[in-house]
């Protein structure tokens, strides 16, 4: 519910709540789904992925990107039927475990189409996926290695770390820029150049530039691009890819906007007819933009509390349940799942044994009943496999897929 809302008497801001609900519904943005059934019969915690709001998300990337190759971040969500939607609709995998190398393997995802990129790769793990994945070596010390390893020439690619970094303050968590452990810096690769270019074993032949995620500046996104295409073309060869990592951001909270499709697209295509190289692959790679708005966090508020001054709800399978509200501070969107056109102002928080286990802070709901649904809306990515399941061993959450004919998988 928008924010300005809250200012009016509970009552009001029920019925306005109810107008903004048929708004929803009249731009086609009403839910399909019976969530609190779906709680009533599966249990919960429950996570909820909604098959035709990935395939929506995957339309607008590619439309943003309409020359490139998309390619999916599996660390957002490695649920399989996520993967196998996305593998059947011709993405790629962006990797960062040998783990994960395999995981796309097993959902469709051609060898070619898998980029395995993360720092601190050991000697099993190039083992275990250099058959089935381009490697992006992330240190000079990662090219030595790899160059000791392969005994005949391999294409392998490099993530850079760029000197110029556009999100120092405003990505979510940046990866580029400055000091970082991803990559290697940009001034420190291009000295080496010539030690680089005599190793026997390795041909690099792909670069991989990834500064941050969670960007809705489309200025900062085509800074981006345009800075790496700027990159590439300082190596010596012409490259055969080049993964441009992803970072766009979805809006979590309420007063913030999605990203402009058509500015994006008008850009990129500006930057493509101006730098792109026919014999070069573009990729983009994305999780969260592809996946978050897919998923749900559904649970029941188990108890209601005031404590001088302010009201409790406390829910089932706080942290434990859905960890990154409480780890990294995202304001999620809330809402309980009832009839009452009474607004309330509380915050919620989990049952654990801990004062960290907090979901959403002074947020503006319905008023609930113990019992209630509650939902944590844009929660498809960094939930199930990040949070601490295993802390103080309550119920772990239960995952369902609901593909477009409405069939409900449980994952």
């Amino acid at each position: 519910m928008p924010v300005f809302l809250v200012v009016f008497p509970s009552r009001i801001v029920g019925i306005l709540y109810l107008v903004y609900t048929i708004y929803q519904y009249l731009k086609g943005e009403h839910e399909l789904v019976d969530y609190i059934k779906l709680v009533e019969e599966y249990g919960y915690p429950l996570y909820v992925y909604e098959e035709h709001k990935l395939l929506k998300r995957v339309k607008l990337l590619k439309y943003m990107f309409e020359d490139f190759s998309l390619f999916y971040s599996l660390k957002a969500n490695p649920n399989k039927m996520i993967i196998k939607t996305l593998s059947d609709q011709g993405l790629g995998a962006d990797c960062a475990s040998s783990g994960e190398v395999k995981l796309a393997l097993s959902c469709g995802i051609s060898a070619g189409d898998i980029l395995y990129s993360s720092p601190g790769k050991t000697l099993k793990d190039i083992e275990d996926s250099y058959k089935d994945s381009v490697i992006i070596a992330d240190s000079l010390g990662e090219l030595s290695l790899l160059n000791e390893f392969f005994d005949k020439k391999t294409k392998i690619g490099v993530r850079i770390n760029p000197l110029q970094g556009f999100l120092k303050e405003k990505a979510f968590e940046t990866m580029g820029g400055g000091s970082s452990k991803f990559g290697i810096d940009e001034e420190q690769f291009f000295s080496n150049l010539c030690k680089i270019n005599n190793y026997e074993n390795i041909n690099i032949v792909g670069m991989h530039v990834y500064l941050g995620s969670g960007i809705l500046d489309e200025q900062v996104i085509l800074e981006n691009v345009k800075n790496i295409f700027e990159i590439a073309e300082r190596f010596d060869n012409t490259l055969e890819f080049i993964d441009f990592g992803g970072g766009l951001g979805v809006p979590y909270e309420y007063g913030q906007k999605e990203l402009d499709v058509d500015m994006i697209r008008k850009g990129i295509k500006e930057l493509v007819s101006k730098y792109a190289n026919k014999d070069t692959r573009l990729i983009i790679e994305s999780g969260r933009y592809l996946a978050a708005q897919c998923g749900k966090y559904l649970t029941r508020v188990i108890d209601i509390k005031e404590s001088r001054g302010e009201t409790y709800y406390i829910i089932y399978g706080g942290m434990n349940g859905f960890f990154r509200p409480a780890f990294t501070g995202t304001k999620h969107k809330v809402f309980v799942h009832n009839d009452s056109d009474i607004m309330q102002t509380v915050t919620v928080a989990g049952h654990l044994c801990t004062p960290i286990d907090v979901m959403a802070k002074d947020v503006t709901v319905k008023k609930a009943r113990p019992g209630d649904v509650l939902e944590v809306s844009d929660a498809g990515t960094y939930g199930f496999t990040m949070s601490l399941k295993e802390f103080i061993s309550h119920s772990i959450p239960i995952e369902l897929y609901i593909d477009l004919e409405g069939r409900i998988s449980k994952c």
